[in-house]
């Protein structure tokens, strides 16, 4: 209840010496359960605003599901629309969504949930970004149509300006964001930072590759997991050997096979925008795993993270969905920001 049944200066019937309200307040016990009381309270509804804005609990009155992004997505705009009622709606919102902490129970919900929604929310943002670089020059005349650093110099400018199109969205983006992973950077600014830099270290000393039942595939017995890097310079290839350690093992009862590869510590790759970069390993029934595409192709690591292509001899190249390199230590690939497009020049 937000009055108090009694108030301050009433005495505590059947005590004697005579005690206000206000003196047994001060208990140390009295003082302690009502923080604890205040705590539970403020998680709650945490959880209810959390909730609501998600579309996880409907029909509370000016709570609107600011969180919910479409299937199709939403407009730049429309976007900019949803961030000013978030802020109409839940004028704490800050607090509410990127310093609060989730209920356990419902933790894993709310992760997921806000994730699947930052990601149909990049979309049009992407677009934009992409606008940019087809509208920058490629610095090359003999290339006007190819992705390059020169033409990249101009979005970075623009991204670090502040642009007004985007100035909604990004509250909006970030907010949720931080809402799936609380140390999430804040995406324009992240981009920007990521286009600064001239040379990426890429430090892997031991990979887990995951491979589905599914996918009916399994590596070739003792052979090597290669990375190679070849300078977009001209400077010789730089090769990385992985070597398999153990036959794969079933994680409890998931469908699916865990192999480990180790390197020695140490072989740092530096990696300079354009860089040929790729991961390969060979399987058997003459079929191999490659990694090789990104988003971009001047930062061609982010193959590590993402699917590879599955060969086969004399047949086109299929998906390997779902197979996953995990690459340690955090860290040692270097990641891609969420702002990055798929580029589409050449």
């Amino acid at each position: 209840s937000k009055k108090p049944p009694h108030a301050d200066a009433d005495v505590v019937a059947g005590v004697d010496p005579p005690l206000s309200y206000a003196v047994v307040k001060e208990f140390g016990s009295v003082t302690a359960a009502r923080q604890q009381w205040v705590a539970s309270r403020n998680r709650l509804q945490r959880l209810r605003d959390v909730g609501a804005a998600l579309g996880l609990i409907d029909g509370l009155k000016g709570k609107r599901p600011v969180f919910v992004v479409p299937a199709d997505g939403l407009t730049l705009q429309q976007a900019d629309e949803r961030f000013q009622q978030l802020r109409a709606d839940y004028p704490d919102y800050e607090a509410v969504f990127t310093k609060g902490r989730t209920l356990p129970a419902a933790a894993a919900e709310v992760r997921a949930r806000a994730r699947a929604n930052y990601e149909r929310l990049l979309e049009p943002a992407r677009a934009l970004v992409l606008l940019k670089l087809h509208e920058a020059p490629s610095g090359d005349p003999t290339a006007p149509d190819r992705e390059t650093r020169p033409r990249w110099l101009p979005v970075r400018e623009w991204l670090k300006e502040a642009p007004t199109e985007l100035a909604g969205w990004r509250g909006l983006a970030w907010t949720l964001a931080r809402l799936a992973d609380p140390g999430a950077p804040e995406p324009v600014n992240d981009l920007a930072s990521f286009l600064d830099k001239d040379t990426f270290s890429i430090n892997i000393n031991t990979i887990n590759l995951i491979i589905p039942d599914a996918l009916e595939v399994r590596p070739l017995t003792g052979e090597a997991l290669r990375l190679v890097l070849s300078p977009a310079s001209g400077g010789p290839r730089t090769e990385r050997t992985f070597n398999p350690s153990g036959e794969g093992a079933r994680v409890e009862e998931r469908p699916y096979r865990e192999y480990l590869f180790e390197t020695e510590p140490g072989g740092k790759l530096d990696y300079a925008p354009g860089d040929d970069l790729y991961a390969a390993l060979t399987l058997a029934d003459r079929k191999a795993l490659r990694w090789d595409r990104g988003r971009s192709r001047l930062y061609r690591f982010e193959a590590l993270r993402m699917e590879p292509a599955l060969l086969e001899r004399d047949k086109p190249s299929a998906e390997g969905k779902d197979v996953r390199l995990q690459a340690r230590p955090d860290g040692g690939a270097p990641k891609v920001p969420d702002l990055m497009p798929f580029v589409d020049l050449k």
